[in-house]
């Protein structure tokens, strides 16, 4: 499952996260999940014949290392940040009207477009990688200050 929008691409990922390649955010974020190096390094987009090699690899690299450290792994089976953007980007996935899966998996063949849960899990993502600013109006009127000053 993609956690990135182009979660094959070895194109620069820029951010909080420093610059990481999509590939090496999706790694973290399945490591960080409590995936083992070698099962993240497939989750991240990398082949199953070099993921062990490139799951060492990854967790050898001391900025990749960093951002670990920094987010925190999570046990399996326990809920973190991780868990809940995978669940946000799942959420996405099916409310664009991907297919649903049964409970063993498999595609169900039915889909349908959900725009409000669509548009909420953005929201969230959204937020979290930091891509929206508060804005905040101020207003300074500066003749009152001047006045004071006189």
């Amino acid at each position: 499952m993609p956690r990135q929008p182009n979660a094959n691409s070895d194109q620069p990922v820029m951010g909080p996260q420093m610059t990481l390649t999509a590939k090496q955010q999706n790694f973290i974020d399945a490591y960080v999940a409590g995936e083992e190096p070698a099962q993240a390094a497939v989750s991240a987009g990398y082949t199953a014949k070099s993921a062990a090699t490139r799951g060492k690899a990854l967790l050898g690299s001391p900025k990749i290392a960093a951002i670990i450290e920094t987010r925190g792994r999570t046990a399996p089976g326990e809920i973190g940040q991780s868990w809940i953007i995978r669940r946000l980007v799942e959420n996405v996935e099916r409310a664009m009207g991907d297919p649903s899966l049964d409970s063993d998996g498999k595609t169900s063949g039915r889909s349908s477009y959900q725009g409000a849960v669509a548009n909420r899990a953005l929201e969230l993502l959204g937020k979290h990688y930091g891509l929206f600013a508060d804005r905040v109006d101020v207003h300074y009127h500066h003749e009152e200050a001047l006045e004071a000053l006189e």
